[in-house]
């Protein structure tokens, strides 16, 4: 049987707050503590690092630069405060923060399977009519480069990326899609 558990508006500030404490811990613990007192906080410094680290996750998912800048607004201010027509963007903001703080135990962005983001690429190239060799063309690349990202034998760039979603604009929609069902996992 699974637990829900459900979380509100004050979680999300209280989240804020905590971690505005733990930067300032993190601070003081390098910069002004003595051995004995990083001795006695090492617990203390190892969660205000945890708490960093989500926050630094929870900035990459959000997806547009208005709800970092929020963010970023919120953490300055250690409170909510909205604007007139923000209210939207603060829910995306806080969903963002409940799929990757709360829902994801490692706080770390989810790895992409590379096997099949390549397959849904193939599928996505054959759709728009292109042949391997006319898209590898189009693309700058040998046929045999864009063969292996299709296969996922090879990462690519995000130079090649960007070509990639210039090309098939169907790409971008794909990686969305891949990444928040990795969220949901």
């Amino acid at each position: 049987m699974f637990k829900r558990y459900y979380f509100t508006d004050e979680d999300f500030e209280s989240w804020i707050k905590t971690y505005n404490k733990a930067k300032y811990l993190i601070r003081d613990y390098k910069y002004h503590y003595s051995i004995e007192q990083k001795q006695n906080s090492k617990e203390e410094f190892k969660e205000a690092n945890r708490i960093v680290n989500q926050y630094l996750v929870l900035k990459v998912a959000l997806f547009t630069n208005y709800q970092r800048d929020i963010l970023d607004r919120f953490i300055k201010e250690n409170k909510v405060s909205l604007k007139d027509n923000e209210f939207l963007i603060y829910r995306m903001t806080v969903d963002t923060w409940i799929d990757v703080v709360v829902n994801v135990p490692s706080n770390k962005l989810p790895e992409l399977d590379i096997k099949e983001f390549g397959k849904k690429l193939k599928e996505a190239r054959l759709r728009q009519g292109y042949s391997r060799k006319r898209a590898a063309k189009i693309l700058g690349m040998s046929d045999k480069s864009l063969q292996a990202y299709e296969e996922g034998n090879r990462t690519m760039s995000v130079a090649v990326f960007c070509k990639m979603t210039i090309l098939l604009p169907e790409v971008g929609f794909i990686f969305n899609d891949f990444y928040h069902i990795l969220l949901k996992y």
